[in-house]
């Protein structure tokens, strides 16, 4: 469930292992909060609801992505939109740049994500 933790198995977790990103510490460290926040109850997540997007993005990756080993880690293009949720789950703000404009049109950096 979001590259982290297995819906099978209770207090485990993987970060920085099965995610594939572009810029690994950024997203490391949303990782690491994201899953702090998830074992202390702030996020709810019923054990239904996290097979169920699960399996939904198998099937999604499934459709298109090549049949390749590290298929089910790669979030590479996919990187802005796995941080924005994990950035909504925690109560972050996603949108990390000083006007619209920037953030429609500037490319996103781990400086973006400082505080």
């Amino acid at each position: 469930f979001n590259h982290t933790v297995p819906t099978n198995v209770d207090n485990l977790a993987f970060v920085g292992s099965e995610v594939a990103v572009i810029s690994n510490i950024s997203g490391y460290g949303l990782q690491a909060a994201w899953l702090s926040k998830l074992w202390s109850g702030e996020i709810n997540a019923k054990k239904q609801d996290m097979e169920s997007e699960v399996n939904e993005v198998k099937e999604w990756k499934r459709k298109w992505m090549p049949n390749t080993p590290s298929r089910s880690s790669l979030v590479l293009l996919h990187q802005i939109h796995w941080y924005d949720r994990i950035m909504k789950d925690i109560n972050m703000k996603p949108g990390r740049k000083s006007n619209i404009l920037s953030e429609w049109f500037m490319p996103y950096e781990s400086r973006d994500y400082d505080g």
